[in-house]
Protein backbone atom coordinates (compact mmCIF):
# COMPACT_ATOMS: atom_id res chain seq x y z
CA UNK A 1 0.00 0.00 0.00
CA UNK A 2 1.32 3.44 -0.86
CA UNK A 3 1.40 5.84 2.05
CA UNK A 4 0.42 9.51 1.93
CA UNK A 5 3.71 10.68 3.38
CA UNK A 6 3.55 14.07 1.65
CA UNK A 7 -0.18 14.63 1.98
CA UNK A 8 -1.65 16.86 4.66
CA UNK A 9 -4.23 15.33 6.96
CA UNK A 10 -7.79 16.26 6.08
CA UNK A 11 -10.23 17.39 8.74
CA UNK A 12 -12.24 14.23 8.07
CA UNK A 13 -9.18 12.03 8.70
CA UNK A 14 -8.40 13.85 11.96
CA UNK A 15 -12.01 13.52 13.14
CA UNK A 16 -12.03 9.83 12.20
CA UNK A 17 -8.77 9.19 14.08
CA UNK A 18 -9.75 10.93 17.30
CA UNK A 19 -13.32 9.63 17.16
CA UNK A 20 -11.95 6.10 16.99
CA UNK A 21 -9.48 6.78 19.81
CA UNK A 22 -12.36 7.98 22.00
CA UNK A 23 -14.25 4.78 21.16
CA UNK A 24 -11.18 2.75 22.21
CA UNK A 25 -10.79 1.24 18.72
CA UNK A 26 -7.99 -1.18 17.91
CA UNK A 27 -5.00 -0.19 15.76
CA UNK A 28 -6.04 -2.47 12.88
CA UNK A 29 -9.46 -0.80 12.76
CA UNK A 30 -7.94 2.70 12.81
CA UNK A 31 -5.53 1.80 10.02
CA UNK A 32 -8.38 0.30 7.98
CA UNK A 33 -10.40 3.52 8.43
CA UNK A 34 -7.41 5.64 7.33
CA UNK A 35 -6.14 3.95 4.16
CA UNK A 36 -2.78 5.25 3.07
CA UNK A 37 -1.76 6.45 6.54
CA UNK A 38 1.17 4.60 8.08
CA UNK A 39 1.35 3.44 11.66
CA UNK A 40 3.96 6.11 12.40
CA UNK A 41 1.85 8.87 10.81
CA UNK A 42 -1.07 7.89 13.03
CA UNK A 43 1.07 7.89 16.19
CA UNK A 44 2.62 11.26 15.31
CA UNK A 45 -0.82 12.79 14.63
CA UNK A 46 -2.10 11.49 17.98
CA UNK A 47 0.92 12.93 19.82
CA UNK A 48 0.63 16.24 17.98
CA UNK A 49 -2.74 16.78 19.64
CA UNK A 50 -1.27 16.90 23.14
CA UNK A 51 2.19 18.37 22.51
CA UNK A 52 4.03 15.78 24.59
CA UNK A 53 7.29 17.30 25.83
CA UNK A 54 9.79 16.33 28.52
CA UNK A 55 9.80 18.27 31.78
CA UNK A 56 12.73 20.48 30.79
CA UNK A 57 11.42 23.03 28.23
CA UNK A 58 14.98 23.99 27.26
CA UNK A 59 15.48 20.51 25.82
CA UNK A 60 12.73 21.13 23.25
CA UNK A 61 14.62 24.02 21.61
CA UNK A 62 16.42 23.00 18.42
CA UNK A 63 20.18 23.42 18.48
CA UNK A 64 20.23 24.25 14.76
CA UNK A 65 18.18 26.50 12.53
CA UNK A 66 17.01 23.83 10.10
CA UNK A 67 15.72 26.49 7.71
CA UNK A 68 19.21 27.99 7.19
CA UNK A 69 19.91 27.35 3.50
CA UNK A 70 23.65 28.00 3.95
CA UNK A 71 24.09 24.83 6.03
CA UNK A 72 24.80 21.55 4.27
CA UNK A 73 23.40 18.19 5.34
CA UNK A 74 26.86 17.34 6.67
CA UNK A 75 26.81 20.47 8.85
CA UNK A 76 23.40 19.69 10.29
CA UNK A 77 23.54 15.92 10.52
CA UNK A 78 26.96 14.75 11.68
CA UNK A 79 25.83 11.11 11.75
CA UNK A 80 24.44 11.17 8.19
CA UNK A 81 25.19 7.88 6.45
CA UNK A 82 26.55 6.20 9.58
CA UNK A 83 24.90 2.93 10.59
CA UNK A 84 22.71 2.94 13.71
CA UNK A 85 24.06 0.99 16.67
CA UNK A 86 21.97 -1.28 18.86
CA UNK A 87 22.41 1.16 21.75
CA UNK A 88 21.19 4.05 19.57
CA UNK A 89 18.14 2.00 18.55
CA UNK A 90 17.31 1.32 22.20
CA UNK A 91 17.79 4.97 23.14
CA UNK A 92 15.72 6.18 20.16
CA UNK A 93 12.86 3.87 21.12
CA UNK A 94 13.06 4.90 24.77
CA UNK A 95 13.15 8.63 24.05
CA UNK A 96 10.28 8.35 21.55
CA UNK A 97 8.13 6.38 23.98
CA UNK A 98 8.83 8.97 26.69
CA UNK A 99 7.47 11.68 24.39
CA UNK A 100 10.45 13.26 22.65
CA UNK A 101 9.40 14.96 19.42
CA UNK A 102 10.97 14.21 16.03
CA UNK A 103 12.82 17.56 16.19
CA UNK A 104 14.26 16.69 19.60
CA UNK A 105 15.35 13.29 18.29
CA UNK A 106 16.95 14.95 15.24
CA UNK A 107 18.98 17.16 17.55
CA UNK A 108 19.98 14.36 19.89
CA UNK A 109 21.06 11.89 17.20
CA UNK A 110 22.35 14.45 14.65
CA UNK A 111 20.21 12.87 11.96
CA UNK A 112 17.54 14.12 9.54
CA UNK A 113 13.79 13.89 9.93
CA UNK A 114 13.72 11.20 7.25
CA UNK A 115 16.44 9.18 9.02
CA UNK A 116 14.64 9.36 12.38
CA UNK A 117 11.26 8.40 10.87
CA UNK A 118 12.74 5.55 8.83
CA UNK A 119 14.52 4.18 11.89
CA UNK A 120 11.32 4.37 13.95
CA UNK A 121 9.52 2.47 11.18
CA UNK A 122 12.23 -0.20 11.34
CA UNK A 123 12.10 -0.38 15.15
CA UNK A 124 8.30 -0.64 15.11
CA UNK A 125 8.09 -3.07 12.19
CA UNK A 126 6.80 -5.73 14.58
CA UNK A 127 3.00 -5.61 14.84
CA UNK A 128 3.06 -6.34 18.59
CA UNK A 129 5.32 -3.30 19.19
CA UNK A 130 3.05 -1.13 17.02
CA UNK A 131 -0.02 -2.20 18.98
CA UNK A 132 1.74 -1.61 22.32
CA UNK A 133 2.80 1.93 21.34
CA UNK A 134 -0.65 2.71 19.92
CA UNK A 135 -2.36 1.52 23.11
CA UNK A 136 0.10 3.49 25.27
CA UNK A 137 -0.51 6.67 23.26
CA UNK A 138 -4.27 6.11 23.23
CA UNK A 139 -4.30 5.56 27.00
CA UNK A 140 -2.39 8.79 27.54
CA UNK A 141 -4.78 10.74 25.31
CA UNK A 142 -7.79 9.34 27.13
CA UNK A 143 -6.15 10.03 30.50
CA UNK A 144 -5.76 13.73 29.71
CA UNK A 145 -9.19 13.70 28.04
CA UNK A 146 -7.81 14.95 24.72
Amino acid sequence: MAYNSNKYWTQNEVETLFGMVLKNSKLKDVMAALPGRSFLAIILKMRERVQIFPKDPASSVAKFDYTDQTKSYSDLYVNRGRAWSTDEDRLLKSKFEKGDTILMLMDHFDRSNAAICQRLKNIYSNQADQIALFEQTKQYLRLIKM
